[in-house]
């Protein structure tokens, strides 16, 4: 027996927004392109020290937006001492599903130390959809996250943003 189902209709997916690079002192972020090498990666394997020896992610919290239940939490920011390397757009790009050009203003500051915020929903509201292509099971499927379609989900995503980017330069 087949059947055409009304599945996919409510499909929802974490999503954020990356703010930065902020630049900040020499050596104070990772930057592949000067401290991935051997004299690096032997410290680390000896000390345990040295720029390999953070997780890039260096913090990360829960934040209740003005717009959270109370006793919630809606955002989640991270700091990421990720610094512009050679590889940074094709890294962004894999990782998060970046179009390349969207981290071009990125590349400006390759090669300089610096540090990202990236905000997250915690919970999103709303939904997108995903449907089958055609009757071919290889087809790829027809996905349609509709990020921001909803104006609750992207004012808390740019009240996030803008705190976090008021907080830096507060503190900086």
């Amino acid at each position: 027996m087949k059947s055409d189902l009304p599945v996919g209709q409510h499909l929802q997916d974490k999503y954020g927004a990356l703010v930065g690079p902020f630049l900040s002192a020499s050596n104070t972020s990772f930057l592949r392109d000067r401290d991935g090498n051997t004299k690096t990666v032997s410290e680390w394997l000896v000390n345990g020290t040295g720029p390999i020896a953070c997780s890039r992610s260096e913090a990360t919290f829960s934040v209740a937006s003005s717009m959270a239940k109370p006793g919630f939490t809606d955002m989640h920011s991270y700091f990421l001492a990720y610094s512009v390397d050679t590889r940074f757009r094709a890294d962004f790009t894999r990782a998060f599903n970046f179009k390349p050009e969207i981290l071009d203003h990125f590349v400006k500051v390759q090669g300089r130390d610096a540090f990202m915020q990236m905000v997250t929903l915690n919970q999103v509201v709303g939904t997108g959809t995903l449907r089958l292509r055609n009757k071919d099971p290889f087809s790829q499927p027809l996905i349609d996250p509709k990020y921001l379609h909803n104006s609750r989900d992207m004012k808390i995503l740019v009240e996030g943003n803008t705190k976090a980017y008021c907080d830096i330069h507060r503190n900086h």
